[in-house]
C-alpha cells in the first residue's frame, strides 16, 4: 500500500460517509413529512456504519507518514471467510520494517483478523524494543507496532536533535558521549544525562530522562543526601519546564 493509495482510501471513505449522511438525511426528511420523526433500527445502523468509517478515515490518516510497499496473495476461501497472506515493507522516517501475516476476511461483515504475524525491523529498534515486537508479533497486533514506530522515530529524532542543539551552542562544557548520553562539565562534578525510551501501555513510546553527578569519591559521602535527590528533582524540572528548558537550566546553573 503506497502513501497514494492511503490518500485515495482517505478520500473514498470520506466520499461513501458524505454520501450517507445525505441518504441518511434525505430519509429523515421523507419520514418528517409523513409522522414525526423517530430514530429506527435502519437510522442506528447507518450511524454505526458512519462511525465506523470515520475511525477507518482517521487510522489511514495516522498511517500517512508511513510509506508501503507489498503483495497480497489470496490462499484460500472457506464459506464466507477468506484467508490471504500478505507481505508489507515499510518504511518510516530512519526505520525500516517488514511484515508478513495471514489475514482473515469475512465477507459477511467486513471484519478481518490478523494471525502468524511476524515481524522484521532495522537492528537499533528491534535491539530497544524486541520485548515489544516479539509480543506484538504473538497478538497479530500490526496497528499497534505501527503506532510504536511512530513513537520510537519521534523521541529518537528529538534526542538527536537536542543533542545536536547543546553540544554546539555549548562546545566547551557539554559532550555527547554516546547515542543516550550527555555530559555536562561543572567546576568539581559531571552532570551525566541518560535519554532512554520506554513503552507505556499497549504501544506508546515516552523517552525516560534521567540524570545523575558524578563526583570524586572524596566528597560522595559528605554529598549523599543532595546527590540521590538529584535525579528526583530533575523529573519534577522535566514536568514543569520541558525537555529542553530543563537541560538548558541545568547548564546555566554550572557553566
Amino acid at each position: 500500500m503506497m502513501a497514494a493509495s492511503l490518500e485515495e482510501s482517505v478520500k473514498s471513505l470520506q466520499d461513501r460517509i458524505a454520501a450517507l449522511e445525505e441518504e441518511n438525511n434525505l430519509l429523515k426528511n421523507a419520514k418528517q413529512k409523513h409522522l414525526p420523526f423517530h430514530e429506527d433500527k435502519e437510522d442506528s445502523e447507518t450511524h454505526k456504519t458512519i462511525e465506523s468509517l470515520q475511525q477507518q478515515v482517521a487510522i489511514l490518516r495516522d498511517l500517512s507518514p508511513f510509506r508501503f510497499s507489498g503483495l497480497s496473495e489470496v490462499l484460500s476461501q472457506d464459506g464466507l471467510t477468506v484467508n490471504i497472506r500478505k507481505t508489507i515493507e515499510g518504511r518510516y522516517r530512519d526505520v525500516q520494517f517488514q511484515l508478513k501475516f495471514l489475514m482473515q476476511e469475512s465477507l459477511d461483515t467486513g471484519e478481518s483478523h490478523v494471525t502468524d504475524l511476524s515481524i522484521a525491523a532495522s537492528d537499533v529498534f528491534t535491539t530497544d524494543l524486541m520485548e515489544h515486537i516479539e509480543r506484538m508479533s504473538a497478538q497479530g497486533n500490526v496497528q499497534g507496532f505501527l503506532h510504536l514506530v511512530k513513537g520510537y522515530s519521534r523521541w529518537t529524532e528529538a534526542k538527536t536533535q537536542t543533542f545536536k542543539h547543546f553540544t554546539a551552542e555549548y562546545p566547551n562544557i557539554v559532550m555527547q558521549v554516546d547515542t543516550n548520553l550527555l555530559n555536562i562539565k561543572a567546576n568539581n562534578c559531571t552532570l551525566v544525562l541518560t535519554w532512554n525510551l520506554e513503552v507505556e501501555g499497549e504501544s506508546s513510546v515516552v523517552p525516560d530522562i534521567r540524570l545523575e553527578v558524578v563526583v570524586p569519591e572524596s566528597v560522595q559521602e559528605k554529598q549523599k543526601d543532595f546527590l540521590e535527590s538529584v535525579d528526583e528533582n530533575f523529573q519534577l524540572m522535566l514536568q514543569r519546564l520541558g525537555i529542553e528548558a530543563s537541560i538548558n537550566s541545568l547548564i546555566e546553573t554550572v557553566k
